[in-house]
């Protein structure tokens, strides 16, 4: 991000650790949620550094943060979900089941969410994309036996994984709205695409077969 708005080498972007003591505490700790909160404030940072960057007056130093939550509580009412903070996502799964053998067939995941602003759309489209194949594979193939409390499956080759082959087509959508601070903060992915993907497909097996799986992998 800072590469691409100040028009430098990513070489010459240095991160300084800083001591997480004293970095204020946002809730439950997500890597996803937390570089997509970050990369907000690194793309506000740099485009107030690139206009400073004219009047030549160097060293520059820009702080911002994201606002999570309303300063008033008594706001979060006037918002239109239950929460501020929730990235909300609603997950269609169609399968194919052979009537003689019983094969289940993934053939298309649909999936829509409201994150908040989106900082990027390629990478976050990328990012649910990924989140829903492996949650396909812990659904319906991704299989790990113990035996004396050792794993059976010792390599990938007795690990079932989803393939080129398995994998069906994916639709990605996000509720695009206005960035807003008070009523529309950053709330992030994180691991949210996992979460619709394994009801979504017993359901539809349920649907097709009247059949429900108790346990998955099913």
């Amino acid at each position: 991000i800072a590469s691409r708005i100040l028009n430098i080498h990513i070489s010459e972007v240095i991160i300084e650790n800083v001591d997480t003591e004293s970095v204020p505490n946002t809730g439950p700790t997500i890597n996803a949620r937390s570089v997509y909160i970050i990369g907000k404030c690194v793309e506000q940072a740099c485009e107030t550094i690139k206009k400073r960057m004219k009047k030549k007056e160097y060293p520059i130093e820009v702080k911002k943060k994201v606002n999570l939550l309303p300063k008033k509580r008594e706001k979060a009412k006037e918002h239109p979900y239950h929460s501020p903070v929730i990235t909300w996502e609603s997950t269609v799964v169609e399968v194919e089941i052979d009537p003689v053998t019983l094969i289940v067939l993934c053939r298309g995941i649909w999936i829509v969410l409201d994150p908040g602003p989106v900082v990027n759309y390629e990478i976050a489209r990328e990012h649910v994309e990924a989140a829903a194949i492996q949650n396909l594979g812990h659904t319906c193939m991704e299989v790990l036996d113990f035996k004396n409390g050792l794993a059976y499956q010792k390599s990938i080759l007795e690990y079932t994984l989803p393939d080129i082959t398995t994998i069906p087509e994916i639709r990605v959508q996000f509720i695009q709205r206005e960035i807003n601070q008070k009523y529309n903060p950053v709330r992030g992915l994180g691991d949210q695409a996992v979460i619709g993907i394994g009801p979504a497909y017993i359901s539809a097996i349920y649907q097709a077969t009247e059949a429900f799986c108790p346990h998955i992998p099913c």
